[in-house]
């Protein structure tokens, strides 16, 4: 995640870091 997680291009690298953006 680049910071655009909202979007969760990358749900591989998100799954590893904690939900920043996700958590909306």
């Amino acid at each position: 995640s680049r910071g655009q997680s909202l979007q969760r291009e990358c749900s591989s690298d998100d799954a590893e870091r904690t939900p920043e953006v996700h958590q909306l």
